[in-house]
């Protein structure tokens, strides 16, 4: 409730400000009010976020909200007033600029608990999704984006926004099957030839180190997993890779893109105790 207030007080504060009167009907708002009510009362989208920044400017499209989360995963946030799925393309370029930059966004943040380790997530906030957007989404792995609509309304002289969390479903009960990446597939997205040979010596010295290691890549990165325990995970890209470490629960990530790590790496591979 205290946060709601804190909320609605920005909301009404913002409106009066920019000449929008509260009428008890929903007033147009642009993109930009949309994104500075949100930095102001982030925590009401999801418990924990903190904002590192916003229009963000790393590709030809700024980037919305960039945020923390409570694990440390790095959260890209896109705002939208209008149905359209040229936000989805926006999000994934935005993705991708942070997942080949992560050094430099640690560097400009300062921030210890980001966990490099971690791919971004992404949330998108629309004041409404369409059933062609939402039924292309379902086909693609929606547990690294969360999707909201907003809605703003004038309630006894208060102004407030809420976000509602959709849930994707298919229509009529269908399912779909999509086939997970093959390893092969993924350690073949990195073009440099020795990254690539030393990608695929990681992955068996982890199979020799202990018979019960699985691999698991139905998050479109490799998973090397023990039971319920994931113990090093590699983010394939054309010029490098990211691998991460989870010692003693807590993961350390090194982005690999010359041979004289090799050592260093497998090194640590071999500390880490699989029993």
């Amino acid at each position: 409730m205290k946060e709601e207030k804190k909320l609605s007080r920005a909301i009404n504060k913002f409106l009066s400000k920019n000449g929008v009167p509260g009428n008890g009907k929903e007033q147009p708002i642009t993109k930009e009010a949309i994104i500075e009510l949100l930095v102001e009362g982030i925590s009401n989208l999801e418990r924990g976020l903190c904002v590192l920044d916003r229009n963000l400017i790393i590709t030809k499209q700024p980037l919305d909200v960039l945020a923390v989360d409570l694990v440390g995963e790095l959260v890209i946030i896109e705002v939208e007033t209008e149905e359209t799925e040229a936000v989805i393309l926006r999000a994934l370029e935005h993705f991708d600029w942070i997942l080949n930059n992560v050094n430099s966004i640690v560097h400009k943040y300062n921030r210890d608990k980001l966990d490099v380790t971690l791919a971004p997530r992404i949330i998108i906030v629309s004041r409404s999704f369409s059933e062609d957007f939402l039924r292309k989404l379902t086909y693609v792995n929606t547990t690294r984006i969360d999707l909201y609509e907003f809605e703003m309304k004038d309630e006894e002289g208060i102004t407030k926004l809420r976000f509602i969390p959709h849930a994707f479903a298919l229509a009529e009960n269908r399912t779909i099957e999509i086939n997970k990446p093959r390893i092969e597939d993924l350690v073949n997205f990195i073009k440099v030839g020795f990254l690539r040979q030393f990608c695929h010596r990681i992955i068996k010295e982890m199979r020799v180190l202990n018979k019960d290691v699985l691999i698991d890549t139905s998050s479109g990165y490799i998973d090397i997993r023990r039971n319920e325990n994931s113990l090093a995970r590699i983010y394939p890209q054309p010029n490098f890779f990211w691998i991460g470490f989870n010692p003693r629960g807590k993961w350390q990530g090194i982005k690999v893109e010359e041979e004289a790590q090799f050592d260093n790496i497998l090194g640590e591979i071999k500390k880490i105790k699989l029993g």
